[in-house]
């Protein structure tokens, strides 16, 4: 499975470690009507290995550009959509697995078999064509907002991840521009 986001294709990845949640019938039903819930790309299932148990759950979020710190409200504005989409996308994921959209659960099988106190959630924002020198500020910023979100779910601060698009290709998680 491959998914085109943001000018990158991100895979190829087997369809049960995959769920491209903007795609989902959960997603549909959850945004019906007023009050939609931002989520990112997709969730992705790294290290399933032959037990079938992952050792991490990627939140994955693509932008094709981010503006630069030196513009404080428009970098204030994104750093404020991308922690919205990654925790939306957290909080969707985790409703789906308690439960509480048990028609419209459309998660991956592989998905609700895991042991989700022991495998490592990972908040990923992948920007395109992004310097190495413009992450840093990014990532701070990111991860002063997800500060009590780090708490609750018990993250270290690198489970709070900036990357760009060569980055990304060497975490095999896209293959090309």
């Amino acid at each position: 499975m491959e998914i085109r986001e943001s000018g990158m294709v991100f895979g190829p990845f087997e369809e049960e470690t995959v769920f491209h949640i903007e795609k989902s019938r959960l997603y549909s039903h959850v945004n019906r009507g007023e009050g939609n819930v931002p989520t990112a790309e997709f969730l992705l299932m790294r290290g399933l290995g032959a037990s079938s148990t992952a050792s991490s759950l990627w939140i994955v979020e693509a932008k094709s550009s981010a503006p630069r710190p030196g513009n404080e409200e428009d970098f204030k504005k994104f750093i404020q959509e991308i922690n919205a989409k990654l925790a939306g996308s957290l909080n969707l994921a985790m409703a789906a697995l308690l439960g509480r959209h048990p028609s419209h659960n459309d998660l991956p099988r592989s998905f609700l078999k895991q042991a989700y106190a022991s495998i490592s959630i990972q908040l990923i924002l992948v920007l395109r064509e992004h310097k190495k020198e413009w992450l840093e500020p990014v990532s701070d910023a990111l991860q002063k907002t997800f500060k009590s979100t780090a708490r609750i779910w018990d993250f270290l601060p690198g489970d709070v991840v900036v990357l760009n698009d060569e980055m990304a290709r060497k975490h095999r998680l896209i293959r090309g521009s």
